[in-house]
């Protein structure tokens, strides 16, 4: 359940990211699917660092994995440097 609760805030903040950052119509399902890898990735991380609460990770999960979304995102352009306007 929590994993497609962090696929859906990552689909969901890949597509914000997409559109404020860029103009580009073909942009957004590509930052959607990083928005979902770091997601996960941050969501998991969270889980990990706090082994006590895996049952209820809580909000700070979801947090990290909004977080984890947007470097991802934020981080692939900067690294192939696509333009943002």
């Amino acid at each position: 359940m929590l994993l497609m609760l962090w696929i859906v805030l990552g689909l969901l903040t890949g597509f914000i990211v997409s559109k404020v950052m860029s103009k580009l119509k073909y942009a957004w399902p590509h930052d959607m699917l990083l928005g979902v890898l770091g997601a996960v990735l941050g969501g998991q991380l969270s889980i990990m660092s706090q082994p006590e609460r895996t049952t209820n990770p809580g909000i700070g999960s979801l947090l990290v994995a909004i977080a984890g979304a947007i470097i991802a995102v934020v981080a692939y352009r900067l690294i192939t440097r696509q333009k943002y306007a």
